[in-house]
């Protein structure tokens, strides 16, 4: 009993700690898309997921792992995905693959 009760804090002060994090890099993002003229698409996109994926762990907590309930587990596998797409996206324009460089991309 002891042991499960230690348990169960623990996880739930790593997932506010985790979940904190992930929303103190979205409000980073954020504040770097209002500043910078390039990839401001990008960071806002960015900043959103981070903020979602964040959102996710205060859930987790309340569910007792990432991948009860099924939607949970997609909500963060969405997240996964569209990070991944705007990481794929940003490495393109930063190798110059790209010809649009506007503010707005």
């Amino acid at each position: 009993m002891f042991v499960e009760l230690v348990t169960r804090h623990l996880f739930t002060v790593f997932n506010t700690i985790e979940g904190l994090f992930w929303l103190t890099l979205a409000a980073v993002f954020l504040l770097v898309a209002r500043r910078r003229r390039q990839n401001t698409r990008l960071a806002i996109a960015a900043g959103l997921l981070f903020a979602t994926f964040g959102l996710s762990d205060f859930v987790e907590i309340h569910t007792g792992g990432w991948y009860k309930p099924w939607w949970l587990l997609a909500w963060k596998a969405s997240n996964v995905i569209g990070l991944a797409t705007v990481y794929v996206a940003y490495r393109r324009r930063a190798s110059g693959s790209s010809t649009e460089t506007s503010r707005d991309n």
